[in-house]
């Protein structure tokens, strides 16, 4: 990577189906804090915005993102299949607000329906198909090194006019060995 450090942006979405919630509780984004330490670990400055927690209005997130300036959007959400129009509805005003940024999009969902994610969204770039722990730290290393897709493990992306997946990647033996968080230990 270069001298500057890429910034990722870790973005849990608002999601209000009675089912994500626990009554005044929240539910922390699990699988993005699991891939958010193997990326801090990589090298890359990374950033978590909880618009669940709060929640936040799209205007806002937008606003929040925007000012964070970030290379990479990732977002998922453990509510999956529910979530997943607010997820596509939130890649396209981000992708709108900053047209450079590359959105990658993880969990359940979007790994059982890449293709037709990518072929109805063009907002989003990439999909991280099963765990991301390590696909995802392949995968942003592919954005800033103008990298081929194509030799990552585990992802869907476009191809031009085509829509391609890469082979599954082994799941992660020892997941106590991948850091949870998005900042250094300590």
């Amino acid at each position: 990577m270069s001298a500057i450090i890429p910034k990722i942006l870790l973005l849990n979405p608002p999601h209000t189906a009675i089912g994500s919630r626990i009554p005044d509780d929240h539910l922390p984004p699990f699988g993005l804090l699991a891939i958010g330490g193997p990326l801090f670990d990589a090298g890359f400055a990374v950033e978590v915005l909880d618009a669940d927690d709060e929640p936040l209005a799209p205007d806002e997130i937008v606003r929040r993102i925007v000012a964070a300036a970030p290379r990479i959007v990732m977002l998922g959400h453990a509510g999956s299949s529910t979530a997943h129009p607010i997820c596509v509805a939130l890649a396209v005003r981000i992708k709108a607000a900053l047209p450079a940024v590359t959105i990658v999009y993880g969990g359940v969902f979007p790994t059982c329906h890449w293709r037709e994610i990518l072929a109805e969204c063009p907002a989003i770039d990439v999909i991280v198909r099963s765990e991301g722990e390590r696909t995802a730290v392949l995968v942003a290393r592919a954005i800033v090194t103008h990298g081929l897709f194509a030799t990552v493990p585990g992802c869907a992306y476009r191809d031009g006019a085509q829509l391609r997946a890469t082979r599954q990647a082994k799941p992660v033996a020892d997941l106590d060995a991948c850091r949870v968080g998005w900042c250094a230990a300590g």
